[in-house]
């Protein structure tokens, strides 16, 4: 069962990444970079599905490092 659940964790992070890198492509900033100013009010509500993306990916590494 915990390896099934790493594995899960594991190939949604792979397909987040391609979802974020498409941002960072776009803006050329890295999706971490982009956060920090997202949360600190820099960027209008016209990013929240990047920052969403993001969080859920925040939130899957965190779950794979309790498991691992």
């Amino acid at each position: 069962m915990l390896l099934f659940k790493i594995s899960e964790l594991e190939k949604a992070n792979a397909s987040i990444k391609t979802d974020l890198r498409k941002y960072e492509i776009k803006y050329n900033l890295s999706s971490k970079d982009f956060y920090n100013k997202f949360e600190a009010g820099k960027y209008e509500d016209d990013f929240m599905i990047w920052s969403g993306i993001y969080e859920f990916y925040k939130d899957n590494n965190k779950g794979l490092s309790k498991l691992i």
